[in-house]
This record gives structure tokens, C-alpha cells and sequence, in this order.
């Protein structure tokens, strides 16, 4: 099938969510004859099978590679058809529509219409095989890392980023090169080292509007690593001073951005602004049908009452998140901790025991699908340290058994959390302690966790400041 480029026409394409409109050769124009050579000999067809298509001696085929001979439209068409080459740019004022194609290869891959991503990429992946600007070759490369990333293949995306020398590329490419960078990281939950990337993404984005234009998304991704690093007024400082107003708050992107300002609303103890959005998100939620933002919408408010101490509203939200999540995910667990908590809180113990019992089946690695392997001992330990609370908090009659709940929590389980950035739980746990020591009358141990609680404040006040 001819290329409907090659008859001279203008061809519509949507790009940058508008209508662009390509102007093609009506003339007889010259091949770029290194470009044709390249794509050549990377389909494996000899120049003798070439001039067979083309109708013409194999000295006239040379000249047209070599960029000698004029061709027409009908010709250029012939030449794309036997190379594949219906969507590559053969002459020079066919590049501004190639790059075009690129940023919409990049949208479907934004958008996760994977199938019609890779179609495209069949399509346009010749380019890495021809003589042209360099700087489309590179951009080329972050969106096919960009589409493997997507793919969950982080060890391809990886192994070919570190094969790029971001000195060399240009400052659109070097963009992509350290968003694609911060993406791995922070699926790899590195996120002090992914906010390292998405900055220097951001600032490279400010030299050239077009950029952040096209991709105002950098803003949430920065947000999402401060907010997993229980770093709230970061997270919400960076989104309210971004460019908010360049995205739809009503698609399920906007509806992301409301639940993350919502959570870290709440650990700042700012309730009447986060109830504000979490029954914005909740009634999206609802609209949409979707199970996985109604568990989290009902989640957030339940976090909320649990922050404001109302445990009997926050027991009543958990138990009804609980009901919408994937049985054993890392949502899941991360609910019924809460839930537990919120048991423990007000004294009922009989129901935290049995709550606690059944989820050990989760917990188990060969039982639960679940869960990634990497988030196993986190949960082990999340668990355990509850039954380690109920003895505290009840006062258990076995004082060897609470001294032992102390050394746990106080040892192991504040020493964990805090460094994987469970700042939250470990505020709360460092509570329960110096409620203890200080009834114990052990004031120096109740100085010492007093002074862990003020350190994790200070971080979370001053991250990243001189």
C-alpha cells in the first residue's frame, strides 16, 4: 500500500492534543541517499532487488541512492512500500511529522494503549538505522525505554539507559532520560533517589516550555516521592505551587492528585481541608465503579477519623474499605493494620487478637501472590508489632512479656519503619512508649524516645535544606 504522504497531499495527524497538518512534497525531490542506503541494507534487500522494484537498471537505482536522481512522488511511494518505510522520514521535510508521530508513540504509551503503542513502534523503529538528527534518534530511544517500563521490563529499560551517554544527548532527550530514570526508582520504592531524578527532569523541563507543556505530570511525581517519603508539607507545598491549573481534575489523574493532597492534609492535622477532598474523591469513586479508588477513598477517611481520635467512625470507614480491596495486596494489609490499631485504641482486644489471626495466612509467602516479595518482612513486622501494643496498652500482668514488647517496639520496630519511611507509625509507636516510660518512671528512656519523635519532626520540617 502507498504511503498517502508520498501523493503530495496534507495529511492531518492529532499531536500535542490538537490537529496538525503536514505538508508533503507536490514535486519531484531528492532522497536523502545515505538515509536510503541505511534503510537498505538494514531490510536485507540488495540494491539489484531495488532496482527490480522500481522498474529500473541497476545504475539508475545507484544514482537514486546516492541522491543523484529526482523523484517523484509515485517512486518515493514504490521505495517505502518495498522497505517498510511507510511511516520514516525519506526526505528532510518529512522530519517534523516523524517527530510528530514520535510525541503520539509517546501519549499512547502515557495512556497504556500498549497495543496500539507497539503497533506503532514496528512502524517507526527504522529510524534508529538512518543517517538523520541525532536528537530524533535519541528521543526515539527514552520513549521505546518509556514503553518497557510499562511493560514491567525494568531490567531492559534499565540496562539501556546505562548504555546512554546523557552528556551527548539533547535537552529534550535528557528530559525523558531522567524522568525514565526517577520511574524505575520509585517502582523500585528508591524514592529519595527517584525525587534526585524527577528534580533534575524538572529543572532541565523550566529551559524549555514546551516541555513541562506537554508533561505536567513531572509536578505529581515529585509530589508521589515526598508523599512516600511521609514527607507532607513537601508533598503538598509542591503540588498547590505547580501549574495545577493545566490539569483535569476530573479524570482519574486529578482524582490521584486530591487523594494525595487529602492524606498529607491529615498527617499535618489539617482535617477540614482533607475532608474537603476525600468526599470530592470518594463520589468520583463511586461514579466510576472502580473498587480500587472506593477501598482507598473509604481508607483516607478512616485515616482521617483515626488522626482526629474518633475510632469508632474510623473502625466504621476501615471495615468498609476492607470489603473493596484484593485480599492479601499491600493495600489490603496496610488497611487492616489501621483497622487493628483502631481496635486496640479503644480497648477491644478480643477483636484485634482475632483480626490479628486472620491475617497470618497472608503473611506467608508460598500463600499469598499477592504481595511482592520485597514487602513480606515489612508486614511480618507490622503485624507483630501489634501484638506487641496490645500487651503494652493493656498492661499485661506478665511483666516479662511487656518489658520484651517494649524491647521489640522499641529496637526493632522504630528502627525499621524508620528506615523505610513509615514515619507515621513510628510517631505513633514512640506515643505508646513514652506514655509507658513515663508511668514506669523511667524518664531517661522517656527523654531518649522524645528525642527520636523530635529528630523524625525536624527531618520531616527541614528535608532537604542546608
Amino acid at each position: 500500500m502507498s504511503n498517502p504522504l508520498a501523493k503530495g497531499r496534507e495529511s492531518i495527524i492529532v499531536a500535542h492534543d490538537k490537529d496538525v497538518i503536514i505538508r508533503t512534497h507536490n514535486n519531484d525531490v531528492l532522497l536523502y541517499g545515505d538515509r536510503l542506503r541505511l534503510l537498505r541494507e538494514s531490510k536485507n534487500v540488495t540494491q539489484q532487488e531495488l532496482a527490480l522494484t522500481l522498474g529500473v537498471g541497476i545504475d539508475e537505482a545507484k544514482q537514486v541512492e546516492r541522491g543523484m536522481t529526482m523523484c517523484s512522488a509515485e517512486r518515493i511511494a514504490i521505495i517505502r512500500n518495498a522497505l517498510d518505510a511507510e511511516f520514516l522520514p525519506l526526505t528532510d521535510d518529512e522530519i517534523p511529522a516523524f517527530r510528530e508521530r514520535l510525541y503520539i508513540w509517546r501519549d499512547m504509551i502515557r495512556n497504556r494503549k500498549i497495543d496500539e503503542a507497539t503497533e506503532l513502534q514496528g512502524k517507526i523503529a527504522g529510524i534508529v538505522d538512518l543517517d538523520v538528527d541525532f536528537g530524533l534518534i535519541s528521543l526515539y530511544r527514552m520513549f521505546e525505554i518509556t514503553l518497557l517500563i510499562v511493560q514491567g521490563d525494568f531490567g531492559e529499560a534499565t540496562m539501556k539507559l546505562d548504555s546512554i551517554d546523557k552528556a551527548s544527548i539533547d535537552t529534550e532527550s535528557q528530559y525523558y532520560y531522567f524522568r525514565n530514570k526517577g520511574t524505575i526508582n520509585i517502582l523500585a520504592d528508591k524514592y529519595e533517589d527517584a525525587l534526585m531524578y524527577f528534580s533534575q527532569a524538572l529543572e532541565i523541563g523550566k529551559s524549555d516550555e514546551r516541555i513541562l507543556k506537554d508533561d505536567d505530570s513531572i509536578y505529581f511525581n515529585i509530589a508521589l516521592c515526598y508523599h512516600n517519603l511521609h514527607l507532607p508539607n513537601h508533598a503538598i507545598k509542591f503540588l498547590e505551587d505547580s501549574d495545577k491549573e493545566r490539569t483535569d481534575r476530573t479524570t482519574t489523574f486529578g482524582w490521584h492528585i486530591d487523594s494525595i493532597l487529602a492524606v498529607n492534609y491529615i498527617r499535618i492535622r489539617q482535617l477540614s481541608k482533607s475532608e474537603v477532598l476525600l468526599q470530592k474523591c470518594l463520589t468520583y469513586a463511586e461514579a466510576s465503579g472502580d473498587k480500587f479508588l472506593i477501598a482507598i477513598a473509604l481508607h483516607n477517611y478512616g485515616f482521617m477519623h483515626h488522626t482526629a481520635e474518633n475510632w469508632l467512625l474510623a473502625i466504621s470507614y476501615y471495615s468498609r474499605a476492607s470489603e473493596f480491596y484484593v485480599q492479601g495486596s499491600a493495600t489490603h494489609l496496610a488497611n487492616l493494620y489501621q483497622l487493628c490499631r483502631c481496635h486496640i485504641e479503644v480497648g477491644e482486644f478480643t477483636k484485634s487478637a482475632q483480626l490479628l489471626s486472620s491475617v497470618e495466612e497472608y503473611l506467608v509467602p508460598e500463600r499469598n501472590s499477592c504481595l511482592p516479595e520485597d514487602k513480606f518482612s515489612l508486614y511480618q513486622l507490622f503485624f507483630k508489632s501489634l501484638h506487641s501494643l496490645i500487651l503494652i496498652i493493656r498492661k499485661d500482668v506478665d511483666l516479662d512479656k511487656v518489658c520484651r514488647a517494649v524491647e521489640y517496639i522499641e529496637k526493632t520496630a522504630i528502627v525499621y519503619l524508620s528506615s523505610v519511611y513509615e514515619y507515621t507509625c513510628v510517631l505513633d509507636y514512640c506515643e505508646v512508649l513514652v506514655e509507658f516510660f513515663t508511668e514506669a518512671q523511667e524518664y531517661e528512656k522517656t527523654i531518649a524516645i522524645k528525642d527520636i519523635a523530635m529528630d523524625l519532626y525536624r527531618k520531616m520540617l527541614y528535608y532537604g535544606r542546608n
